[in-house]
């Protein structure tokens, strides 16, 4: 054809039992609107057919149904099994879904994430990025699902509302004294590098430069200030362990502390933990708190609700875990990302800004 080529990138759903609601029909029906306007404007329209067969959704999904799980059968058997349950979930969905709606996709051209030529493109795409500078391997604090053992993404991590305990724990100085610790991850003591105070608290000014002993553990660490030590929570002195959140990764970063890794990939702790190696976190953290008590280090525990990252597919809470990964250079594109987003008429208008937000953000 000599028609002008107009070429639509469908987002692939995910090829995983039970996930299409009402939203994929509304969604996957604007494309369509698109497609069909096009094609009377006097476009020839490539619109393709698609499914993301290739990551942790149908892995899960596999996991669920034959209630295995990947690190108990063989790599190939696995693969195997995620490729036949994609394909019977693919048809579905494309009689189910697609066909039953008369959207007017080109099967011909249709494709899936894992496909030979999906994998090639890929993989050609990330050799460019390395040659071009845009791409670099380094080994950095991870967003870590011990559940899925696989690192996620920002955008793959929603918001998980908890009741959890705050415990408070006694913390020797070298001289003798004590100090008062609010924490609620007291399964991260073995991980503990430092203690943070705000610069205007009165009461600690002098422990800054000061030495703190770990209970338990007996590491000792230094006394440090920071203005984004929180006053107002618990006794407003908190520890630094590597790593309990992103505060912890930033002070980590800046002050130039040491690393101790206490998490293994399936959310266990290791051998910095001494006796309480191989424990799950929340046996751990039981299990430690029990200790405390016993030494006389648990000064009380309150109720405490709050707010923490989880793994999108299954709730469970995030950990920070030093991996290696790739990494592109995103943020060097700032400028020109929201100099391209400018170019777009947005629906509704507020979705501008958003993009905006996220992108500086």
């Amino acid at each position: 054809s000599k028609k002008p080529i107009y070429s639509i990138d469908v987002p692939p759903p995910y090829a995983s039992s039970g996930h299409l609601h009402v939203g994929h029909a509304l969604h996957y029906t604007q494309f369509e609107v698109i497609a069909r306007y096009r094609r009377m404007a006097g476009f020839n329209v490539y619109f393709a057919p698609c499914f993301d067969n290739n990551g942790l959704p149908t892995e899960k999904y596999v996991e669920e149904k034959f209630k295995i799980s990947k690190a108990s059968t063989t790599r190939a058997e696995f693969r195997k099994l995620c490729k036949e349950e994609s394909a019977k979930v693919e048809k579905s969905y494309a009689n189910r879904f697609f066909r039953a709606l008369g959207h007017s996709y080109d099967w011909s051209l249709l494709y899936t994430t894992i496909d030979p030529e999906a994998q090639k493109i890929a993989q050609t795409s990330f050799l460019d990025l390395i040659k071009k500078g845009e791409c670099y391997r380094s080994e950095e604090p991870t967003i870590w699902c011990t559940k899925h053992q696989t690192a996620l993404a920002q955008a793959e991590v929603e918001d998980l509302t908890r009741t959890t305990k705050l415990s408070y724990i006694y913390f020797d100085l070298e001289n003798g004294k004590k100090i008062e610790i609010a924490t609620t991850r007291p399964e991260l003591l073995p991980a503990c590098v430092g203690i943070f105070v705000h610069p205007e608290d009165k009461r600690y000014k002098k422990l800054v430069g000061k030495k703190a002993i770990v209970p338990l553990f007996k590491q000792k660490v230094r006394i440090m200030e920071d203005e984004k030590v929180d006053m107002e929570f618990g006794s407003g002195i908190v520890m630094i362990c590597t790593f309990g959140d992103t505060t912890d990764i930033d002070w980590w970063k800046r002050f130039k502390l040491d690393i101790k890794v206490c998490i293994t990939k399936d959310g266990k702790l290791n051998e910095l933990a001494g006796k309480f190696k191989n424990l799950t976190l929340n046996e751990a953290k039981k299990a430690i708190i029990e200790e405390l008590d016993k030494e006389g280090k648990l000064i009380k525990q309150e109720n405490l609700q709050q707010t923490v990252g989880s793994c999108w597919r299954c709730n469970t809470p995030i950990e920070f875990i030093v991996t290696k990964q790739w990494f592109i250079n995103a943020l060097k594109h700032k400028d020109a990302l929201i100099k391209q987003g400018r170019k777009i008429k947005w629906y509704p208008g507020f979705y501008k800004a958003r993009y905006e937000d996220w992108t500086n953000n």
